[in-house]
Parts: structure tokens; sequence; C-alpha cells
């Protein structure tokens, strides 16, 4: 049943007219008939910001839902949340397997055990047919661990194809990428603790508000609490989040590249950058991976004065200067983004240039600064601090890199392990130790037109909720950050004021 969202917003006041028509009475047999016998602590797993909930059960069945106030979300839940109780006892939700069994005809329900034979018969004589590498597996963020292994197994281990690929790729492949190539290592320094701490937020690429109502909520009240916060954000359109904002910079899609980059020209003009942490925690990098210096890096950026990116990106000229003088004169920033840098053509790129701003001011791993992925905080636990990494100077000169700075890190945990990237073994599939297939297996894209044979006969989806993908304008090579490694000379990032 489709319903747009005037229908939902009249279903809503018809539902509550009718409560209010049948009076308190009716209203007190209603709580009643749903009054949870136990309460029992789960996460939200709508939008990945990991909201606490706590779900009343009554006989065995979920009744209620209300927010964990001993969780980050503080027991507030956003609408989405609110409604986890209806959607999943709704009489619209699939509960059992459907088939289509002619072309344009209706699906039908049939037994797990018709469907499952179903399945494994055309597995078997797709595979038979034209090889292990026609058959793909796409799955999902929201599929568990150990559902994830099983089909990693099955695919790999069972059918010998490494065609396994999921909607994660999208949502979160650039930031891995960006975080792996500036740092070293996939891993967020902050926590949303950091919110409560930030003095100006820069939010790019994220409608904060509607993706992630809980998160939004608290970046306004600390912006209500302390009336000197400061809210830059980067979006073409006018959103809800925007309205908000004390700078909304609507530039023309596709040029946010040249926005960071004039962002950065501005820090270094206006000398608000932070020499006495980059020259001791930073390097540069040429775009393959050489030796460079400050003043390659400076004359790189001159082609991005706000005067061009201003006439690039459709703004005017003064947003560009005052983006840049409140992010790097602001005591704590803390750079917000979502999907709108991660799934796009050069999705690892803007993650960089979003690090470059962090670099540059020395504002990172200190509270209330840093970079981080709008949904993908870990909560209030103890941040990672440990940005600086690895002592494995050749293998950081070997990786991909764009014209920019690189951060030094402390030696890794695992000492004496094999240096280098791991190799593929098939033993933990339960194949003989040194077994793997050599090549990669193909994106969800391909695999969607045909893997290597030219056609793909079973495509397996597991709770795929598939999202656009749209390619944009970019402009050029944009100067980046990629991890450093210079042995042992710096063991961490310094504390406020060490720098």
């Amino acid at each position: 049943m489709q319903m747009t969202r005037r229908d939902f917003l009249r279903s809503a006041a018809m539902s509550a007219a009718l409560a209010a028509v049948a009076g308190p009475a009716g209203v007190a047999r209603a709580a009643e008939a749903n009054t949870p016998e136990k309460w029992v602590k789960g996460v939200c797993r709508y939008c990945g910001t990991g909201c606490g909930v706590l779900v009343g059960v009554k006989n065995g069945k979920a009744v209620a839902i209300k927010g964990d106030p001993n969780n980050h979300n503080q027991g507030f839940l956003c609408l989405k949340g609110a409604l986890l109780i209806p959607v999943l006892n709704s009489p619209d939700r699939v509960t059992k397997p459907m088939i289509r069994r002619t072309k344009g005809g209706r699906l039908e329900p049939i037994s797990w055990d018709e469907a499952l034979d179903h399945m494994a018969k055309k597995f078997r004589t797709t595979i038979d047919t034209y090889g292990p590498d026609a058959v793909a597996w796409y799955g999902s963020g929201q599929c568990l661990t150990e559902e994830s292994y099983l089909a990693n197994k099955i695919f790999k281990a069972g059918f010998k194809t490494n065609n396994v690929d999921g909607n994660p790729r999208l949502c979160m492949a650039s930031a891995v990428g960006g975080y792996t190539t500036t740092f070293g290592k996939d891993e967020p320094m902050g926590t949303y603790a950091d919110i409560d701490r930030a003095s100006t937020f820069f939010i790019i690429g994220s409608n904060t508000s509607e993706a992630h109502p809980v998160l939004f909520r608290r970046i306004a009240r600390r912006k209500q609490n302390e009336p000197g916060v400061k809210i830059i954000v980067a979006d073409p359109r006018r959103t809800n989040t925007s309205r908000i904002a004390d700078l909304h910079i609507a530039f023309r899609p596709g040029t946010d590249l040249a926005l960071m980059n004039g962002m950065a020209w501005v820090i270094l003009h206006e000398e608000l950058d932070n020499p006495r942490f980059y020259n001791k925690y930073a390097i540069f990098k040429t775009n393959d991976g050489k030796d460079a210096t400050f003043d390659d890096y400076r004359a790189f950026l001159e082609n991005y004065t706000p005067d061009k990116v201003a006439k690039l990106c459709n703004i005017p000229e003064q947003q560009v200067w005052e983006a840049g003088r409140l992010f790097a004169e602001s005591p704590a920033t803390m750079s917000l983004w979502c999907m709108g840098i991660n799934q796009r053509i050069r999705g690892v790129w803007a993650n960089n240039l979003v690090y470059n701003l962090h670099l540059l001011t020395g504002k990172i791993s200190q509270p209330g600064c840093g970079p981080q992925p709008a949904p993908y905080h870990r909560a209030d636990l103890p941040p990672r601090r440990d940005l600086v990494l690895p002592d494995r100077t050749a293998q950081c000169l070997r990786r991909r890199t764009r014209h920019g700075l690189a951060l030094p890190s402390a030696p890794r945990r695992a000492r004496g392990r094999q240096q280098g990237p791991p190799q593929p073994d098939g033993s933990i599939l339960g194949h003989p130790a040194g077994f793997h297939v050599p090549q990669c297996g193909v994106s969800h894209h391909r695999a969607v037109r045909g893997p290597r044979q030219g056609r793909r006969e079973g495509h397996n989806h597991l709770r795929n909720q598939p999202r656009a993908y749209v390619a944009e304008p970019e402009q050029g090579p944009q100067g980046h950050v990629q991890s450093g490694h210079v042995h042992h000379r710096h063991r961490s990032v310094p504390r406020r004021g060490d720098a």
C-alpha cells in the first residue's frame, strides 16, 4: 500500500480524533491491552546513529517502545524510532517468501522449503552452465556480522566467487578510503560527546535535521545553550538544517571540493593555520607519493583563491572568507558530513579535504574537535585520540596520494606481525591454508549489468535498501592529507595547548 506524506498526516489526525471521541475509558482500555510484561534493551536500526531503545514485550510480542535514558540519545527518539512498533506489526510486511512464476505475473507466497529448493536449483544450474562468477551476492549494512560472515562463506568458499558486495560500499567506502589514506586506519577519532564541547560546526553533505534528527537535536541544543556557537552549513539546498545556520553556503552542486580548497587558502592567507602542529605532526606529499613541502602545497592552493572559488561555486566571495575564518578562529571546530560527501565519484577526495582543514588548523583529537561522518561516531565511549600511528614509511609512499599533507603516527600494537597487506587465505572459510581466489569480485553496479561473462543469472539480495547513485562534475586533482609514518618520532597527538 502506497501512502503519501499528506495521506499519512491525514491518517494520524483522524486517529487522534477517534481517540478523543473514544474518551478516557477507550484510551485506558487500549493502554491496558498493550501494557508490557517486560522491557528489553535494543538499538534502533534505522539511520545508523545507534539510539538506544527499550522494547515493551507482552506475550512474546513487541507492543511498545521508548528511548533508553541511559544511552547517548538520553531517552529521546525521533519519529522513525517512535513508529518502530507500528511498522513491526504492520499487516503490509512481507513475512514469507514470494515468487513471481511468470514474467509480469503477480507475486504469490510459497513455503520456505519450496523457496530454498528453487534458489538452490537456480544457483546450481547457473554455476554449472556459466561458472561461479556468473552469480553474485549483494548485502546490506543492516546485516548482522554473523549474516555477512555466512554469506561470504557460502559465496567465496562454497561457490568460489569473490562477487560479494553491498550497499555499505555506497554509504561508507569513501569514508573508509579517506580515513585510511589520511590517517592510516579506518577509525573516527571522536564521539558524540564532542558535540557538547564544539564551538563551531561545519556541516557539509548532510541534512542532519531529517537524516539524523537525534544528532540535530543535540547540535541545536548546544547552540541554544551557548549563544557563541556558530554553525556553517554547506548545502546547495535550503533545508531544515540550514535554518539554524549562521552561514549557509548554497554552492553549485559538484563544486564543494573547490569550496574546501578555498577555505584552506583563506586559512593560510589569514595566517590562521597552526604551523607548530603540522610541522611537527604532518608531512606533505605530491600526487605520486613523493615528498613535497609546505610551499608546494601553498602554491597548489593558488588555483583556489576566494574570487575563483566564488565564480566556480556560484556563491558570494565573502562566504568563502567567512567560512575559512569561522572554521579556523573557533576554539573547537567539529565537521559533520553524510552521504552528500560519501556517495559520489570523488568521495575519497571530499573526505580528504575535510581532514585537510583540521590538520592545517590543528583542530583534531581534542575535545569538541575533529572530522566525523555524521551517523558513525562511537556514542559516548572514550574517544580514540591515538591518531599518530605506524612506522612504515615505505608503505606510506606507495599509497595512492594527491597533493597535500600527511599525518604521522605512533607504532601499532601488533609488533612483529607480517608487514604489508594481509594475504588472502581460504582457511578461515574452511579451505586448506593458502587457498584463495586470486581476482577481485565485481562491484554491485557491474554485477547488475552482468559480471565477467556478460550476464547475471543468479544475484541474491539480502535486506537491501537501495539508494540513488548520482555522478556529478568535479574540479581536477585536489590537495589531500595522507597518513605519514615517521618511525617513532611522535607517540600521540598533542592535547589542547601542546601545539
